[in-house]
């Protein structure tokens, strides 16, 4: 699935090679009412300019340790915690979550696959908080189950309705909120708590039945006691208070060209990364800064990085001005990216032909800092985690 996205980059990369990575405020609105919306224009929005050379700064590079016991094929979820990262890694149904330190040391495997209560199979989602003490899983079955950090199991129940599996997850103090797809009455969000039973449920679908799939991304955030949920379905996010079960705020992308259920070709393979696209998605974000939403939305064949300052409502556009790394995660001033060993390879050594990716600032700057640190990577490595100030 890396490889996917990566390989999206690189087109979506090849269009804006001249742009500049922009960051100027173009709409800073009253504080919000509850429940109110702010429509973004992506295109009525102005920019300025900042080079990536001067962005990417304090870069560290982190091999993952190189056991048969570890090795990742084809990683679907990739969390920074304060004990390191967790991944959930799926390679021809051959799935495993792994835990490695923050040197990228393997410290443990987090529960087995089978078919018994205790374990686990077809993952659809995972999740824990910073401190990364549990994790819960969702998966095939309707069932939820939650281990400790040592892989130890500790429960599972039923998922608690009857429609559309869990797609997302994310930890919250008292319990988990999940998201689950659009399948006809039922709700978006569905609220657990610490014993994964289900005591709440947010955002009512109205009916809408959709067999569009979801994006590859995790589609749920949290900053203190705002839930951040992105609608995959309206390109919008649901800012919501957890502590009063209220919507504050919602931010929905209005241009023409971005996805919406009442406007979508029914014969679209979404599946197909190369096919024309009619409509365009939020294809990433993260929380950058403790109340920043920094989202990438695709228009036109474009990449935009829009930022979002919860507090304020201050919006700007944000365009690299030459080819980057899709960003996995941001925790405590830095940003990650997982990348497979042969891709960092691509970037970081000698090659005869010439690619947008290769001859980068981005890959200059890895390709320095892969010189200085000594390290011996090759094909056979796992994968590595690319650690940046910015």
């Amino acid at each position: 699935m890396l490889k996917i996205i990566y390989n999206r980059m690189k087109i979506v990369s090849v269009i804006f090679l001249f742009h500049c990575f922009l960051f100027v405020s173009c709409v800073n609105n009253e504080p919000t009412q509850v429940g109110e919306e702010i429509q973004i224009s992506i295109k009525d929005l102005e920019c300025d300019t900042i080079k990536v050379a001067d962005w990417v700064t304090e870069l560290e590079i982190i091999p993952l340790e190189c056991k048969s016991s570890c090795m990742i094929g084809e990683p679907k979820k990739f969390i920074v915690t304060d004990k390191g990262f967790l991944i959930h890694d799926w390679q021809n149904g051959n799935e495993k979550v792994l835990y490695f330190d923050k040197q990228g040391n393997f410290l443990n495997k987090i529960g087995d696959i089978g078919r018994s209560k205790k374990e686990y199979y077809s993952i659809y989602t995972l999740t824990t908080d910073r401190k990364g003490d549990s994790i819960f899983i969702s998966c095939c079955g309707r069932k939820n189950m939650l281990y400790d950090c040592k892989g130890n199991y500790i429960i599972s129940k039923d998922q608690g309705f009857d429609h559309g599996p869990i797609d997302y997850s994310v930890k919250i103090p008292s319990g988990y909120i999940c998201a689950s797809i659009y399948s006809g009455p039922d709700y978006q969000l569905h609220v657990y708590d610490k014993n994964l039973n289900l005591v709440d449920e947010l955002l009512s679908t109205n009916g809408i039945k959709t067999q569009y799939p979801s994006s590859e991304f995790d589609r749920l955030r949290i900053n203190d006691n705002t839930l951040i949920y992105c609608d995959f379905h309206y390109s919008t996010f649901n800012c919501i208070d957890l502590l009063n079960r209220k919507q504050i705020v919602r931010y929905h992308f209005i241009d023409d060209v971005m996805f919406s259920l009442d406007k979508v070709k029914e014969d679209y393979d979404y599946s197909d990364i190369y096919a024309p696209k009619t409509y365009n998605d939020i294809s990433n974000f993260y929380i950058e800064d403790d109340n920043i939403i920094c989202s990438i939305c695709d228009t036109d064949y474009q990449s935009n990085l829009i930022s979002i300052n919860m507090k304020t409502n201050k919006i700007c556009r944000l365009i690299y001005d030459d080819w980057v790394p899709w960003i996995n995660d941001y925790y405590k001033g830095n940003y990650y990216i997982l990348m497979e060993q042969t891709e960092f390879l691509e970037l970081v050594e000698e090659h005869d032909y010439e690619s947008e990716p290769t001859n980068s600032e981005f890959a200059r700057i890895l390709k320095k800092a892969y010189r200085s640190s000594g390290l011996k990577i090759d094909e056979k490595s796992n994968f590595v985690i690319i650690k940046f100030k910015g």
